[in-house]
């Protein structure tokens, strides 16, 4: 561990450590970089085994998303029928209920109006007695 001393010169007197240069080492950047794509074991690492990865998890992707899709699909098509079937049943029972409900409606206005009708006969032709006054 920590800094190779082979390669630094050490100052004593000053405390600074000096890079030793040697001319068979020393790189530029830009060949540093040129020699890290050009190394024949990344390419080999790359493609013996990256490329066949990557290919298996496209295929085995593209599968799955097909799979999905054609089972999504049907799933839609069979709950378009149930959905519509549900709208049909639902617009029947509102309309059964509502026809219920102004049957109701109807019954008690047409019962009201016949007691109605009844009570006036019986005033108008004499079948109640009256009194003149509102007490008796």
């Amino acid at each position: 561990f920590g800094p190779n001393t082979s390669q630094h010169l050490i100052d004593s007197s000053k405390n600074l450590c000096k890079r030793r240069s040697s001319s068979r080492f020393s790189l530029s950047d830009n060949n540093k970089q040129n020699l890290r794509f050009r190394s024949p074991l990344l390419w080999w690492i790359i493609g013996c085994i990256m490329i066949p990865i990557m290919v298996t998890l496209v295929i085995i992707s593209v599968l799955a998303v097909r799979s999905v899709h054609r089972d999504l699909l049907g799933l839609m098509k069979s709950e378009d029928a149930a959905f519509k079937e549900m709208h049909l049943n639902t617009i029947n029972a509102t309309t059964y209920l509502r026809s219920i409900f102004a049957t109701e409606v109807l019954k008690k206005a047409s019962l009201d109006l016949h007691l109605i009708s009844r009570v006036a006969g019986w005033l108008l032709f004499g079948a109640i007695q009256r009194s003149d006054s509102f007490t008796e």
